[in-house]
């Protein structure tokens, strides 16, 4: 293919930076072993690296992009996306020196032998490139689009910005690089927690700065449904959390494309027969009922809920199952479906007389037989349209003959139950007996561990050395086709306690050990040396965009979180977008008061149109606090319908009255007293209090009891009584600023 010149003019704003970053000690009489790495340090190390300290300049605005593919959608986007990462649009970058002749002129990014823009990345694909810089020329070669992919995030990495604010690369790099495995995933749960689409598309970005290539889709499970069918549109409809929480045809094809950019693979699971309640929402002539004392819909703890888990004994199943899955097949481009079957917890099975009758009719003689009987008419489903099958061990461990090509996720290890083996015996006996295999026992992200990893030299990051640590084949006997047959690993994060707000820092750089594990040497273990490496990429994540979490105590630089140069809500980096015991209703207090009474009849409250009056006006404090509550009391983001107009029932003001006359007292004291009630009669809130500090407090407990309801109306109870007070007079938070600084603005909001 003819070569095609592609000039990249990059335009940057211009604002100090420093470019140092460090990790430090836990403790002084805990130094750090291991060697400090450069601030181009590479994540996940490549596999043959040689590299000089020259050092080139790199024109911050004119950088020449050559390519002998780049009417490749692929690498045409990628070269426009990488703009904002070779050069940080909030960082200040100067121009070479005018006598600087040692300046890289070029990037080339090349694809040998004629190969042809891939549109999809495959479990086979090859990702191997080579990457060189000399005579003031980069060029990344690879034998697909993928390859060039990846030696374009190495380049990527190689740039930094020097203690001079000057733009500089390697004078001389010689790279040759490829995986050590062709999956290297990350699982994310969206059913126990919905992730909005923004997010997940920022976390596809991540993956692709740790060179990841799979992201297995938990879709849906017990708790929710978001999976907006076109066959069973009723399965998201009454299955969702809300309507807001699915997942429409338009966002899965955003995701997917997304995902195809960056070289990633996206694989939906729909797990059955188990973690199916969501489906009795709209479906539930499809779902086991649960029996106990020969009765049925009999919940008990622990063992079952009322109903749960496919009924096998009822052909709809299968009929929904065939036409689902169709579906899926044809909105996913990937070849493989995961099809779960984890966790099937057959006692509700053995409960129910229908399905005991239904085995001895067919011969069934336990649940085992129940197992086989599903697995094998969904096995068969699959055969017919031609997907590959991706399950949860636990069908394995039932001992059911699964079909040639059959792909098992080995998640159990002794470590989580007595009950289980050692995951690298799993890994063993399943490449063994032909199977292939995706190893994620070690590497649960959700299973959080907080502190350090003490050895007699050195400290560690706790989380970042467990799963480092990590060697797939460290105890494998298998033979060379066996070890084939390990395709790669997936870290998983479960989403019981991860939502929008918690899933990147949960995930990153902890993920990260992970990547490196599944695309390096396995004699790339050194962990002392590896954390230090960590961490220039952990502050390079904080460059890109990412709230990457620190490993150890340090600084990165005036780029973190909250200070003034951050670029985590920066544009270039972001897109827009059965509970136990009894349930809350929405304005639900927080802490509990002393003493409550309150009716369920409402008050509506006109959207931003509440009198407030008090006998202490005047005082900064209570003045200050009124205009801070307006945006809590009516969120100004957030669609709220005025008052019918028939309606009588209208909350008309708000007072808020401090007792005794008593002044406005400027700071609280250890003895400060909190004490206030707080009542609502006769359409009217009365706050009263011995202190401005009763009055904050009370204040707050009112605009808790404030909410929208179902209609967009903003309402509140109409009969309330309230007598609270602390119990204890000293209630604080400790903050650290020293490990790790703490910019203002975060300590402002912390308050």
């Amino acid at each position: 293919m003819k070569a095609v010149i592609f000039l990249l003019e990059l335009f940057i704003f211009l604002s100090y930076f420093s470019v140092k970053c460090e990790i430090t000690y836990i403790e002084v009489k805990y130094p750090l072993e291991g060697q400090r790495s450069p601030p181009n340090a590479i994540w996940p190390h490549p596999q043959q690296i040689s590299v000089n300290t020259d050092l080139l300049y790199v024109r911050p605005h004119d950088i020449m992009i050559y390519s002998n593919i780049i009417t490749c959608d692929i690498i045409a986007k990628a070269i426009e996306r990488y703009e904002p990462i070779f050069f940080p649009p909030a960082l200040t970058m100067h121009e070479p020196p005018t006598t600087a002749e040692n300046i890289l002129q070029s990037l080339t990014l090349n694809i040998r032998d004629g190969n042809q823009c891939e549109q999809y990345i495959q479990q086979t694909s090859n990702e191997t490139y080579t990457l060189t810089i000399f005579r003031e020329m980069a060029i990344v070669e690879a034998s697909s689009v993928w390859g060039l992919l990846r030696g374009l995030e190495t380049f990527s990495q190689l740039i930094y910005i020097d203690e001079q604010n000057y733009v500089v690369i390697n004078s001389s790099v010689t790279i040759v690089d490829s995986p050590r495995f062709n999956h290297r995933g990350i699982m994310l749960d969206t059913a126990r927690h919905f992730l909005p689409v923004p997010i997940i598309k920022k976390n596809l970005d991540i993956m692709s700065y740790n060179k990841l290539n799979v992201f297995h889709w938990h879709l849906v499970d017990d708790q929710s449904f978001p999976f907006e069918s076109t066959s069973f549109p009723d399965l998201s409809r009454k299955g969702a959390f809300s309507p807001d929480h699915v997942y429409t045809p338009a966002d899965v094809a955003d995701v997917i494309e997304h995902a195809r950019l960056r070289g990633i693979r996206v694989i939906p699971e729909i797990d059955t027969p188990g973690h199916t309640f969501s489906w009795s929402k709209s479906m539930p002539e499809l779902i086991t009922v649960c029996w106990a004392n020969g009765k049925p819909y009999q919940a008990i703890y622990a063992v079952q809920g009322e109903m749960e888990i496919f009924n096998p004994s009822e052909p709809r199943v299968f009929t929904a199952m065939d036409t689902l899955l169709r579906e899926v097949k044809q909105r996913f481009p990937s070849n493989y479906i995961h099809l779960g079957m984890d966790e099937v917890y057959d006692k509700c099975w053995l409960s129910n007389p229908n399905i005991t009758q239904w085995m001895q009719n067919m011969g069934i003689p336990d649940a085992k037989g129940i197992h086989t009987y599903y697995a094998d008419r969904i096995l068969n489903i699959m055969r017919n349209i031609n997907s590959t099958p991706i399950v949860w061990q636990d069908v394995w461990d039932e001992k059911v003959e699964l079909p040639e090509g059959t792909i098992i996720q080995v998640w159990k290890d002794k470590s989580t139950s007595s009950d289980m083996d050692s995951w690298a015996s799993y890994l063993n006996q399943a490449a063994n007996q032909g199977y292939n295999v995706i190893l994620s026992s070690p590497w649960y992200l959700n299973f959080v561990s907080y502190g350090s990893y003490v050895t007699n030299t050195s400290v560690m990051n706790l989380e970042f050395f467990k799963y480092y640590e990590v060697e797939p084949f460290r105890e494998f006997n298998g033979s060379d086709e066996a070890r084939k047959r390990i395709l790669g690993g997936e870290a998983c994060l479960w989403a019981e306690f991860a939502d929008g707000t918690n899933l990147l820092p949960r995930l990153w750089p902890k993920a990260s050990a992970v990547a490196e594990r599944l695309w390096s040497a396995a004699s790339i273990n050194n962990s002392e040396d590896a954390q230090f490496r960590l961490d220039v990429h952990r502050c390079r994540l904080l460059r890109r965009g990412i709230p990457a979490q620190p490993l150890l105590n340090g600084y990165c630089g005036n780029y973190e979180l909250g200070m003034p140069r951050s670029m985590v809500n920066h544009p270039a980096f972001n897109y827009e977008n059965p509970v136990w015991g009894e349930r809350s209703p929405p304005n639900a207090i927080w802490p509990h008061p002393q003493q409550i009474s309150v009716n369920t009849d409402l008050l509506y409250i006109r959207p931003n149109n509440l009198t407030v009056n008090s006998n202490i006006q005047s005082c900064d404090i209570i003045a200050n606090a009124i205009k801070r509550y307006k945006p809590l009391f009516f969120p100004p983001k957030l669609q709220m319908r005025v008052p019918p107009t028939t309606a009588e029932n209208i909350l008309q003001s708000l007072t808020l009255n401090i007792r005794d006359g008593n002044q406005c007292e400027q700071y609280i004291q250890q003895t400060s007293n909190e004490t206030y009630t707080l009542t609502i009669f006769r359409e009217m809130a009365i706050v009263e209090a011995s202190s401005v500090w009763g009055l904050l407090r009370g204040l707050e407990t009112f605009s808790q009891l404030i909410y929208i309801d179902e209609q967009n109306y903003v309402v509140i109870n109409s009969s309330v009584n309230i007598n609270d007070s602390p119990r204890f007079n000293h209630r604080g938070i400790m903050l650290d600023t020293a490990r790790h600084f703490l910019p203002v603005p975060i300590i402002k909001k912390n308050l």
